[in-house]
C-alpha cells in the first residue's frame, strides 16, 4: 500500500512539473490551486486502472505499456471534461503529450526502483554467501 501510496504522490509531481511547463511554454502566468487536487485525482483514478491492467495484461509487457497509456489519456479526456479544462483553450493533443510524458516518466522510476531492488538482493545474497 505503501508504494502504492508513493507511485501516486511521485506521478502527481510529475505530472505537476509537467503541467507548469507545457503552461509556461503556452504562456500562462499561473497554475490554479484546484489543478494540484485535479492533477491528484487524476493520478489515483490512474493508478487504481493501472493496477487493473496489471492483472489482466501483466504477462505482456508491449500491451500493458499500450494499455497504459491509452488508459492515461482516456482518464485525462474525462477528468478534462469534467473539470473544464479543455474551456481555457488547452487542446486534447497537450493532454496527449503530458500524459505519454508522465507515463514514460513514470516508466522510468519503476525501471530505476526495478535495479535498486535487484542491487539489494544481490548484495544480501552475497553477504549470506560469506556467512556460509
Amino acid at each position: 500500500m505503501r508504494q502504492k501510496i508513493t507511485g501516486v504522490m511521485a506521478t502527481t509531481g510529475v505530472s505537476l512539473l509537467v503541467l507548469a511547463t507545457a503552461g509556461k511554454i503556452s504562456g500562462a502566468q499561473w497554475l490554479m490551486i484546484d489543478s494540484v487536487f485535479q492533477t491528484f485525482a487524476a493520478n489515483i483514478a490512474v493508478h487504481a486502472g493501472f493496477a487493473l491492467i496489471k492483472k489482466f495484461a501483466g504477462k505482456h509487457p508491449a500491451a500493458e505499456a499500450a494499455l497504459g497509456i491509452v488508459f492515461t489519456f482516456a482518464v485525462l479526456m474525462l477528468f478534462g471534461a469534467l473539470f473544464g479544462w479543455f474551456g481555457n483553450g488547452t487542446p486534447p493533443a497537450v493532454l496527449a503529450v503530458i500524459s505519454v510524458t508522465v507515463y514514460a516518466a513514470g516508466w522510468l522510476m519503476d525501471l530505476f526502483r526495478a535495479k535498486e531492488d535487484a542491487n539489494a538482493i544481490n548484495r544480501l545474497l552475497k553477504s549470506k554467501r560469506r556467512l556460509l
